[in-house]
């Protein structure tokens, strides 16, 4: 098989092309310039190359230039379908001193976390609208975050993720209270989820 058969294989599969692709398969660089040229595809992003009609997902896009980055807070909540407002900035947490890059990007609000426990704690992988893979904090550490940072949540949307997760039945009691211990918010934590099981 030629490299450029190589290359058709993997974008038919995807519609879209990287330059981690070129090096997974031990291609030469400037395939991918050729094939980008002669199939007309767009740049979206350094080394990120798709089909016109590709649904651009901006949220795969930014996982996939920095793979570090966890979608947390509203992009979470969005994430794992417990707040239907839209979101317009995407919210990322990171490892403290994670800075891949200098440029500013517009539309991302950037968390950094200090303590390598509390960074890791709760990673899964999250779906986007169009089904790609990203990292995103789960259920638990999720509604904890929330619940500690109360004043950055309007009412609406604080009040309708702990509704909806109380009446999950996949809910994982022992991890949410696992992770409150570890940001010491056990009795914020317990106080509002006995008052939100009762509602229920």
């Amino acid at each position: 098989m030629t490299n450029e058969e190589r290359l058709e294989g993997i974008y038919s599969s995807k519609k879209y092309l990287t330059s981690d692709d070129v090096k997974r398969e031990g291609i030469p660089s400037w395939f991918l310039s050729d094939f980008v040229k002669r199939m007309k595809l767009i740049k979206l992003a350094p080394g990120f190359y798709s089909s016109p009609d590709w649904p651009q997902d901006d949220y795969f896009i930014l996982q996939w230039r920095y793979p570090k980055f966890v979608f947390s807070g509203l992009s979470a909540l969005s994430l794992l379908g417990l707040t239907e407002k839209v979101v317009g900035t995407m919210e990322v947490t990171a490892p403290f001193g994670y800075h891949p890059t200098r440029a500013k990007i517009t539309h991302l609000e950037i968390h950094y976390e200090r303590n390598p426990d509390r960074y890791s704690f709760g990673i899964i992988e999250g779906e986007t609208i169009f089904g790609n893979k990203v990292r995103a904090y789960g259920y638990e550490k999720t509604i904890v975050d929330m619940i500690r940072h109360r004043k950055d949540y309007d009412d609406e949307v604080f009040i309708k993720a702990l509704k909806w997760y109380a009446r999950m039945k996949g809910r994982n009691t022992v991890k949410l209270y696992e992770y409150a211990k570890l940001v010491h918010a056990e009795k914020a934590v317990s106080d509002l989820m006995e008052i939100v099981t009762d509602e229920n």
